[in-house]
């Protein structure tokens, strides 16, 4: 059996996306496992295997991981031992490594393909090679909406194994990342590698 693996850079949407798969292989009675990674992914996929990954711009993927964890600047370190700087550092690190491994990736974007959901499904759609149909795109983003699956979370009281969701999992899907820190507060190395990642990935500096 092939595997399609949801991996994402953290705070992206790849837990959204593992659940919407799971769905949509069990509609169309496809023969796949459904795996959820991050960096992980890297030692694990085979040149046979599909992976979808997710991501968002670093400053905000950094800033919702604040939010879920409580973390600040200051305390940052007691999140896996990384600094602000490392942990964005660590993000655009893995990134590029997936997007040049090339073969069998779809990429999907936050702004683009998360919050306007339909047309991450569409995507995969294509992807798998299936005909959703727009009748089912649309129910699916319905009943895989942020909203809804924020409601399922705030119902948790502990890691759920179904979903991979843990209690306070989502936000409201928006977050300014300068309510958490600011450049002055990374190293210059990070700055200036974030900037040109930004803008490859043409958001704003």
């Amino acid at each position: 059996m092939n595997v399609i693996y949801s991996n994402g850079m953290y705070r992206s949407g790849s837990t959204l996306i593992y659940n919407v798969l799971k769905k949509i292989v069990q509609d169309h009675k496809l023969d796949y496992k459904i795996k959820k990674a991050h960096e992980e992914w890297l030692q694990w996929v085979k040149d046979s295997d599909l992976s979808i990954y997710t991501y968002r711009d670093v400053r905000d993927a950094t800033a919702s991981m604040m939010r879920k964890r409580n973390l600040t600047v200051e305390n940052f370190k007691s999140y896996n031992n990384h600094t602000l700087s490392s942990f964005i550092l660590k993000l655009m690190t893995h990134d590029l490594k997936v997007k040049d491994k090339g073969n069998n990736i779809l990429v999907l974007e936050y702004n683009n393909d998360i919050l306007n959901l339909e047309n991450g499904i569409k995507k995969i759609g294509e992807f798998l090679d299936i005909d959703i149909g727009k009748g089912s795109t649309f129910y699916y983003s319905k009943i895989f909406s942020l909203e809804t699956q924020k409601k399922f979370v705030n119902g948790l009281s502990k890691h759920d194994l179904n979903t991979e969701y843990h209690p306070g999992h989502i936000g409201d899907g928006k977050t300014d990342f300068k309510k958490y820190f600011n450049y002055d507060q990374l190293n210059p190395n990070t700055l200036e590698l974030m900037g040109k990642w930004l803008k490859k990935h043409d958001y704003k500096l």
